[in-house]
């Protein structure tokens, strides 16, 4: 199996694992029961987790051979950071330079 075809199928395995089914907790659990479920929660985002991570294994290795992935399947991370960045414009001097406003130092003696 090329490391291409395995990070695909890795990728399909991640949905998956998103589709699985949220498991609701009775109001009436007892400890036991509420420590078994909070045990299933964790082990399924660490299936998720672990499976994100063998993709970007698989991502490395490609990077390293300098292979591309179809457009498709390409992380869009950066994209995603760029969406993200703050572009607040502040007009109070002292919240956009964290330094105090020489015109509002009289409002505070």
């Amino acid at each position: 199996m090329q490391i291409k075809e395995l990070r695909v199928k890795i990728d399909e395995l991640v949905f998956e694992v998103e589709k699985l089914p949220d498991y609701k907790l009775d109001e009436n659990a007892n400890a036991n029961e509420f420590n078994k479920f909070n045990e299933e929660k964790r082990a399924i985002a660490l299936v998720r987790t672990k499976l994100q991570e063998a993709k970007m294994w698989a991502g490395k290795i490609l990077e390293a051979q300098n292979k591309s992935l179809p457009a498709e399947y390409a992380d869009h991370c950066e994209e995603r950071k760029k969406d993200e960045e703050d572009t607040t414009v502040y007009e109070d001097k002292e919240v956009a330079t964290g330094e105090p406003d020489p015109e509002k130092q009289d409002l505070l003696c």
